[in-house]
């Protein structure tokens, strides 16, 4: 049992109690004990020198009963001493060798004086207070009032066992709640514990049941977190295997069929050359998927090279619209661009064609025949920013296809899209490429109505350092 978190800290602190407690009950013992003692003592002393007063005032046959009326009793005597040592009349003298005792103690001194001496015989403990008295036109005296102390011994006694049986109950009691707090103190760590190995042997799914609002809870909370991130790692990892081979599988496919129909010698030269220009598709296809996941991955591993310098946005816009311009006319689609801003971006040049491309070409699949595609650049409401737009008058998206597009692979018409040769990843690059060079990017869209894509970027300082890696 003691090998348990739980054991280790109900004997830590049984012990701590036992320790607090033999302190706590060592000092009130002498506190009191030592109390009481010098009580007894002070009360002996001050009923000695009332005597030795009644004494020096009346020294009569009548105070000498007076006296030892007051003081009858078992275990408790008075004499009375003269100054060679000899004991006045009256005095007890039954006890011979009590009086020798005290007598010893009587020689050469002088005032009122304390002292502890133990009876002959029954060798008990006693207290023997002595003080001085001077009767007018009598000899000098000492008066000596001797009280037995085994009655005090006993009353300590019973006061030792009284602590003892008090800490004794207070150690059960303290121990019993030291024990149900335990468990209760515990219980999160052993919950910990059993998820932490739940998650090592690949259960995912596990959680830690939280209650609270102390250190524990929030470990249980990022125990969680990070049992959801596991589990939504899994289940990316299987997506994003599934949909690559999916992807891969398709042009391949395409590419091993219409490799096998090149090798037949009856083929026309129309059809011949309607299948080299499919199979060079799907190779640009499988170019674009190994390109976009080589970026994706080094996108993840933080190693993504980043070449900044200082950009025209302006130039780099119309760059990409002449280069995508004839694509677009393919499709039907015009692409128009307006609005001309003088400040610069601190950018990578090829990634900022990456991102726009990517967004336009998105644009473009997504429009109808006789549409249009604009971007727009203007300055941001926000100084020192720059917006770009890239609009479409496509089909639009529904809200709940708004909050998945960032995802990878995902689509909003996936047949399309693969007939396209969209892979799913162009979005999600891009925002990591936004992301990256401290911009922001968001989308609004309705159904019927096309989308917008809406990127903002701070304007480009003075100065600078070219070349950068994510991170």
């Amino acid at each position: 049992m003691m090998r348990g978190i739980t054991g280790k800290w109900l004997l830590s602190v049984v012990v701590t109690m036992t320790i607090g407690l033999l302190l706590l009950g060592t000092a009130s013992y002498q506190v009191v004990t030592g109390h009481f003692a010098s009580f007894v003592g002070k009360n002996l002393e001050d009923r000695t020198r009332t005597y030795a007063s009644l004494l020096s005032e009346d020294f009569s046959q009548q105070t000498l009963e007076h006296i030892r009326r007051m003081e009858r009793g078992s275990g408790r005597w008075v004499y009375l001493f003269q100054p060679s040592g000899q004991l006045y009349d009256g005095s007890e003298q039954k006890d011979t060798a009590l009086i020798d005792a005290v007598r010893g103690r009587l020689q050469d001194r002088e005032g009122t004086q304390r002292h502890r001496l133990t009876l002959p015989g029954s060798q008990r403990p006693a207290l023997m207070v002595a003080s001085p008295f001077a009767p007018s036109g009598k000899e000098a005296g000492t008066v000596v009032v001797i009280l037995e102390m085994s009655w005090l011994t006993a009353t300590f006694r019973s006061l030792e066992a009284l602590i003892l049986l008090a800490g004794v109950g207070a150690l059960s009691i303290g121990g019993g709640i030291a024990l149900l707090l335990s468990r209760r103190t515990v219980r999160p760590i052993l919950d910990i514990r059993n998820a932490a190995v739940q998650l090592a042997h690949g259960d995912y799914r596990t959680r830690i049941p939280v209650r609270g609002n102390d250190e524990l809870t929030s470990l249980g909370e990022r125990m969680n977190e990070l049992a959801q991130s596991l589990d939504y790692y899994r289940s990316s990892r299987r997506t994003f295997l599934s949909e690559i081979s999916h992807e891969l599988r398709t042009p391949l496919s395409y590419l091993k069929g219409y490799t096998a129909l090149l090798e037949e010698r009856d083929l026309s030269e129309q059809k011949s050359r309607r299948l080299k220009r499919v199979i060079r598709e799907q190779t640009d296809r499988l170019e674009r998927l190994v390109e976009d996941l080589v970026t994706l991955s080094r996108l993840d591993e933080g190693k993504l090279e980043l070449n900044k310098e200082r950009i025209s946005p302006t130039r780099r816009i119309q760059k990409v619209i002449r280069e995508l311009e004839p694509h677009a006319e393919k499709k039907g689609v015009q692409l128009r661009w307006s609005g001309r801003v003088n400040e610069g971006l601190w950018f990578d040049p090829v990634r900022f064609d990456q991102i726009l491309i990517n967004l336009l070409d998105n644009a473009i699949h997504h429009s109808e025949a006789g549409s249009e595609v604009e971007v727009t650049l203007s300055p941001s409401p926000e100084a020192n920013w720059i917006r770009i737009e890239v609009k479409d008058r496509g089909v639009g998206m529904e809200a709940e296809e708004l909050e998945r597009i960032w995802e990878r692979f995902y689509r909003v018409e996936k047949s399309r899209s693969r007939e396209h040769g969209g892979s799913g990843l162009g979005l999600s690059i891009v925002q990591r490429l936004v992301n990256l060079h401290q911009g922001s990017i968001e989308v609004k869209s309705q159904p019927g109505e096309g989308t917008i894509f809406v990127m903002e970027f701070p304007v480009a300082a003075s100065g600078g350092i070219r070349g950068g890696r994510s991170c």
